[in-house]
């Protein structure tokens, strides 16, 4: 494993922005927005450094960070550095070369463009951005972030557990009970319909597991499989290793 805590330079040119690899993304973007730089407001919470940013392909809101990738510095696996462009990079949602394992190498510095902007339309873009993010994305905390790429379409039955949950809120609604409690009963209802009361504490929202505890690894297969029956698309956004012995349920 190598630690790229203390690789963390960059250099705010007048055309481009020259990082080391363990540059954090949270830390440049909010020093180009005061400097006027535009294309890093959706990135300002964005965790992780630059270059596994680009290793993952990404993105918030609309900002990809490959938008900005002018060129990159990557050390070859047989010892040698090479300077590559955003193509060789084979972008694809939340996705590289590199992290499909089409090609290997280690990512030493980056080059982003320089696109200048009025500061104050910037942070004010940022700021609704942030706000945004904050009531609707998962926190850092016990998180690995979005589960899956996507969701797609909302399946039959979750079609129909809407209709349910709609019926069940308006009798609730009726009898007296607060927002936030009608919001808690339906969400239990769905989940125990379907077989989920057990990770009902896990899941924030259908895109946000929570690792609290131990069983939470436990059940987190089970959450996948029933993410499955709610929605159309199911294609991992998080990184899944495993040993080729191992399938995934």
């Amino acid at each position: 494993m190598i630690s790229t805590r203390k690789v963390n330079n960059f250099e705010i040119k007048d055309k481009c922005i020259v990082c080391d690899c363990g540059v954090s993304v949270k830390k440049l973007s909010r020093a180009a927005i005061e400097l006027g730089i535009k294309g890093f407001e959706g990135l300002i919470d964005l965790p992780g450094t630059i270059a596994s940013a680009l290793y993952g392909h990404a993105s918030c809101f609309g900002y990809d960070v490959s938008d900005l990738l002018v060129e990159a510095l990557v050390l070859t696996p047989d010892g040698n550095t090479k300077v590559v462009d955003s193509e060789w990079f084979g972008f694809q949602r939340r996705s590289s070369a590199l992290k499909r394992g089409e090609k290997s190498g280690v990512i030493l510095t980056v080059i982003l463009s320089r696109k200048n902007e009025e500061p104050l339309k910037l942070k004010e873009k940022a700021e609704h951005i942030h706000n945004i993010r904050k009531a609707s994305q998962p926190e850092a905390r016990n998180s690995l972030g979005s589960i899956f790429k996507e969701q797609g379409r909302p399946t039959l039955l979750n079609c129909c557990l809407a209709v349910v949950g709609k019926t069940y809120a308006i009798l609730l609604q009726l009898l007296g009970y607060s927002n936030d409690t009608i919001a808690r009963k339906r969400k239990h209802l769905v989940f125990s319909l379907i077989g989920g009361k057990d990770i009902l504490p896990y899941v924030i929202h259908w895109n946000w597991y929570q690792w609290k505890d131990e069983k939470s690894h436990e059940l987190f297969w089970k959450y996948v499989k029933l993410h499955r029956l709610m929605f159309t698309k199911t294609d991992f956004e998080i990184e899944i290793k495993h040993n080729k012995q191992f399938k995934i349920p």
